[in-house]
């Protein structure tokens, strides 16, 4: 059945306002925080995993960001938003991780970091955004799995 341009089935359907396409067309909050707390998880053993690369002499800046997806992924998906929030979040840690293998020889500090970030080489630029891709496209593909 179609109704206003929106899909509805019986007991399941999409809704505008969250942007969600769950059973009975609303967000599921336990779903919802096992996707969130999945990404935590796969965020922080893929910043722990770049060091372990970086110090075998590999440079797998994609890894932060990437784990962060895969680990979002694994559970169900419900609403856009976790995969809107998922992505940002995969670039900030790929970001952090930089700052925290690399920072400038200049200032240390974050701050001088994030507002030299075009004096990145374009490789660790390239990685964080796959990074940050992966970290969006991930949870993003699940959405609407229900």
């Amino acid at each position: 059945m179609k109704t206003a341009g929106f899909r509805v089935a019986k007991g399941q359907g999409w809704t505008l306002a969250t942007g969600c396409y769950t059973s009975e067309g609303r967000m599921n909050p336990k779903r919802d925080a096992a996707v969130l707390l999945g990404a935590l998880v796969g965020g922080l053993i893929g910043h722990l995993l770049f060091f372990w690369v970086a110090r075998q002499g590999f440079y797998g800046l994609v890894l932060p960001g990437g784990l962060l997806g895969l680990g979002a992924g694994i559970g169900r998906g419900g609403a856009r938003w976790i995969a809107v929030v998922c992505g940002v979040a995969a670039l900030a840690l790929g970001l952090f991780t930089e700052w925290r293998f690399a920072p400038f020889a200049a200032d240390p500090g974050l701050g001088y970091f994030l507002t030299h970030l075009h004096q990145l080489r374009p490789l660790t630029m390239a990685m964080i955004a796959v990074g940050a891709a992966i970290g969006f496209w991930v949870p993003f593909r699940r959405v609407g799995v229900v």
